[in-house]
């Protein structure tokens, strides 16, 4: 299980600024070594996150990279790692 970031420049609940982790569960398929560059495909998850000024939910999509030998199989939001003032 890996570790991602996500930054929302501006929370939808309030002007502040939030930083959040998510644990992103990847699978890793090494049969398909190659010295050919692998495509990266996106994906988009909407989760839901909590404002922590407000204490309401709000929903967000988020978009992760994924290649050929990397799929993402769940993403989770993990915590909140930081919040600012706008």
């Amino acid at each position: 299980m890996s570790e991602d970031l996500i930054h929302l420049v501006q929370c939808p609940l309030c002007p502040n600024r939030h930083e959040y982790s998510l644990s992103v569960n990847r699978s890793v398929s090494l049969g398909m070594l190659t010295s050919q560059p692998l495509p990266t495909l996106t994906r988009r998850f909407v989760r839901l996150f909590t404002c922590p000024s407000t204490g309401n939910r709000f929903q967000a999509t988020i978009t992760l990279e994924e290649t050929a030998l990397s799929r993402i199989e769940g993403v989770e939001v993990a915590s909140l790692l930081q919040s600012s003032d706008g």
